[in-house]
């Protein structure tokens, strides 16, 4: 049985199932935020010996479109993402002109399809030569009016039929 949590008390490792009971194996607590993996990114060993990994290099641009070349790829678009502000994403992957021609960000509705929401990428002939035919790949890119970052959390039964209904159409 769950107790309560003193103000004072602090928690540590596996103090959540005592706190809040034991869940059962599909279900897990929701967390805000993991600072050790965030802060992986702002303070490492690798920046500290020079390395030229920052985040905010146009390399993960690069790697993000050539995957998305290779992959069917799904990205939500969560209207109260404090995280990540969706409505930059088409336009910052629209700066890789050296890859892209254009970023279409298409938000009207289709039939049979609950939200609306896609990016369609145009890429530049030869872009990433490994992919001679490449043309243009589409990103389902859904809209949920209600989500925060975490729309698994906030909108689960949406985004469990629009990734079901999009995996169904691959």
């Amino acid at each position: 049985m769950a107790r309560a949590l003193e103000k004072t008390e602090a928690l540590g490792p596996g103090d959540l199932s005592e706190v809040f009971g034991v869940l059962k194996k599909w279900d897990r607590y929701g967390l805000v935020c993991n600072n050790p993996v965030n802060n992986a990114f702002w303070d490492n060993e690798a920046i500290a010996e020079g390395y030229d990994i920052s985040f905010d290099q146009p390399r993960y641009g690069r790697m993000f479109l050539n995957n998305v070349a290779h992959v069917k790829t799904f990205v939500t678009d969560a209207a109260y993402d404090l995280i990540i502000y969706s409505a930059a994403t088409p336009k910052a992957l629209s700066l890789h002109t050296d890859i892209l021609d254009a970023v279409v960000h298409q938000t009207g509705l289709r039939s049979g399809v609950a939200r609306p929401g896609w990016m369609v990428l145009k890429y530049k002939p030869g872009a990433f030569p490994d992919i001679p035919d490449l043309k243009i790949r589409t990103i389902r890119f859904p809209f949920y009016a209600t989500s925060c970052h975490s729309v698994a959390v906030t909108q689960p039964r949406e985004l469990f039929w629009d990734v079901s209904a999009w995996m169904a159409s691959q």
